[in-house]
This record gives C-alpha cells, structure tokens and sequence, in this order.
C-alpha cells in the first residue's frame, strides 16, 4: 500500500547460489558489475523481470551496507529472528531491534535522497512497538558495530520531527557510547572520518562506494575494486543504461569514468 523501488530480504551468504538459480529459474537476470563483484564487495545481489514496468529484487545478506557491511553479526541476528506472515506467506522476520537498527542504517544509505516517507514509518513502527521493542538490544548492537553515529542521526531527527516515542536515556546512553568508544570499535582514523562524512548527509553522491574504496585493505584489491566500479562488464552496462546494443558503449564507459571520477574528487575533498 505504498511505492516500492524493490523488493529486499534475507538470505544466508552460503545460499547465493541456489537463491541466484531459483530466480534465474523464475525469469530474472542478475545485474552485476563483474562475476563474483558483489559478494566479495557489496551486501546485495540485485536482478531483474522486465515485466510490470520493471520488478527488481535484491537477496541481502547483511542488515548493514558498505563499508560496514560485515559488522553486525548475522548468526545473532538469524537466532533473534521470529515467524510472522508477509503477504499471507509464512516466513521469518527480523527481531524487533534488529529490524530499527536496519531501518536507520538504511536512511543513512541513501543519504539526503531518503523520502520523507521512510522517517515516518520509522516513527510509526516506533508507535507500534513502542511496549515490545527491546532498546537494550539496539543499544547492544550499536555498540558492537560501532555505528552509534548513525543511530543517534536517525533517530534523533524522527524525534525532532514526529516527536516519536524514544526513551531519553537511549540517544543519550548512543553518544555516551560514541565519546568513550570512538577509535575502539569503529577502529581506524580512515573508519572514523568515513563513519562521520556518512553520517553527515554531505550530499556527496555513491558516499559508500567510495568509503569502501578506502577502507579496503590492500593496493591491490584496492585497484581491482576501483577498476571493476568503473570499467564493468558489457552485459552490466547494457543492462543499467538500458542499451538495445554493444555501439554507444564506449561513449557509456568514458561518461561513467568522468562521472565517478568527479563524484571520487568532491568524496576525497569531504
């Protein structure tokens, strides 16, 4: 009853496989930059059916994006999980805290371009699970990722703007968490800046692909990731720019590299 992009849920990591065939088997094709690009560097596959104006959907297999993605404890996560009914389909769901956690961590994803309509649901689901919601887990989970920055943002500005129902000791308890354990659990300088520029709507667009550019370990890996985000395959550009064929490709590729190589100059200036 409401506008989607897509449609996200859970898998385990190790089943990619058999989720990636079954959706081939349902008629989707996978968007991906280059073979195995997404597992090694993202927290999504992404595909998509040409039908109904264009169905994507996306088997995620972390609650949180880059370059944090691994940080939450997906075995802990799965174990908090609870049954319940999506569209008349029995299945899991996340646990409460689980599912705040990843509501904020996903305003934070998309930055300044995130609708007014996400804070409110938060807020609603604030209002709705206002008696169940266990805040000591959300505060647990935000202290072992080290993420308490994006939750203090969040959640601090639905409270400022639908006055939604957060206990005052848990944003207070969140920044107390940030002094004592800033540089403990968010661990490098690098981490800390790109845990700041994220966090602070700077309006520097794809701020994550670039903050993963400099979070990885290694010249190296470092040099394949920034080659296969600007130079992917055929098939990836074909599919993204909607191209019935291989000729503009070379225009496509030059436009892309400008692109994100002006975007990567304002990231690098923040």
């Amino acid at each position: 009853v409401r506008p989607m992009g897509d449609i996200d849920f859970l898998v385990h990591k190790e089943d990619l496989p058999a989720v990636a065939e079954t959706l081939n088997g349902l008629g989707f094709q996978e968007l991906a930059h280059r073979p195995g690009f997404a597992q090694t560097y993202s927290y999504t596959l992404e595909f998509f059916k040409d039908r109904h104006g264009g169905v994507i959907v996306e088997p995620h297999w972390t609650i949180a994006y880059p370059p944090f993605a691994d940080r939450v404890n997906m075995d802990m996560v799965w174990k908090r999980c609870v049954r319940g009914q999506v569209v008349g389909v029995d299945t899991w769901l996340l646990g409460r805290a689980d599912l705040l956690v990843h509501l904020c961590l996903h305003l934070i994803h998309h930055s300044d371009k995130a609708p007014l309509l996400w804070f409110y649901e938060l807020d609603r689901f604030l209002r709705q699970e206002k008696t169940a919601l266990d805040w000591s887990q959300v505060l647990r989970v935000a202290r072992h990722t080290g993420l308490e920055l994006f939750l203090v943002q969040v959640l601090g500005k639905v409270m400022d703007l639908f006055d939604s129902p957060i206990p005052d000791h848990v944003l207070s308890q969140l920044r107390t968490q940030l002094t004592h354990d800033r540089g403990r659990a968010v661990g490098t300088s690098v981490e800390s800046r790109m845990v700041r520029l994220l966090a602070s709507y700077s309006g520097v667009d794809g701020g994550e692909e670039f903050a993963l550019l400099f979070t990885i370990k290694g010249l190296r890996p470092r040099f394949r990731y920034a080659l296969a985000l600007l130079f992917p395959s055929p098939q990836f550009m074909l599919l993204r720019y909607g191209l019935s064929t291989r000729k503009p490709l070379g225009l496509y590729y030059i436009t892309r590299v400008v692109h994100l190589s002006w975007k990567g100059l304002k990231w690098l200036a923040g």
